[in-house]
């Protein structure tokens, strides 16, 4: 989720969710680095509602592209998407640790 216009709206949300906390950025998946699936389970598990509110925000603005995207992501995440990020995190974690 970088980028020039998301990436400030992003910190802004963080900083005002989880003020005692460092940011966390939202990278670009590798398909090829176990670490950065991990990392990015683990971004999204810990900033999970400051996300849902980024999505929407963008989903009410009017830029056409950006709206409907976000206003499709919205819809995926549901109760199976949830149980899916957790299983995937532990299961990445203990990948990692060993």
């Amino acid at each position: 989720m970088s980028g020039s216009y998301v990436q400030p709206k992003w910190l802004s949300l963080q900083r005002a969710t989880h003020a005692n906390e460092p940011c966390i950025e939202l990278k670009a998946l590798s398909d090829t680095r176990w670490s950065a699936q991990i990392f990015a389970c683990h971004a999204v598990r810990s900033r999970f509602g400051a996300l849902v509110e980024l999505l929407q925000l963008i989903a009410d603005e009017s830029n056409g592209d950006r709206s409907l995207e976000a206003r499709s992501l919205l819809k995926m995440i549901d109760l199976k998407f949830v149980f899916c990020l957790e299983v995937f995190y532990i299961l990445l974690a203990e990948m990692r640790s060993t």
